[in-house]
């Protein structure tokens, strides 16, 4: 085992960006600046899954992938 388990829900990594850039993590306050969502409305589309997992980073630290949040605000799903 590799031991790269990634989030609260235990699924794998996801794939690099396109074109191989770096990797990079958005703070809470990031993500609902980029998308305009409140906070509590950030949770709920999580808990519906209409809105990319974080990631857990360290013990009381999230983040989400900045590709992943990017391709929502390109294609949000409702």
């Amino acid at each position: 085992m590799s031991g790269q388990n990634n989030g609260s829900n235990g699924s794998n990594l996801s794939p690099p960006p396109p074109g191989g850039n770096i990797i990079r993590f958005l703070k809470e306050l990031e993500v609902c600046n980029r998308t305009t969502l409140s906070r509590s409305v950030l949770w709920r589309k999580i808990k519906a899954k209409t809105f990319p997992a974080p990631r857990r980073l360290a013990d009381g630290r999230v983040g989400w992938y900045e590709h992943e949040v990017d391709a929502w605000i390109m294609d949000p799903v409702v």
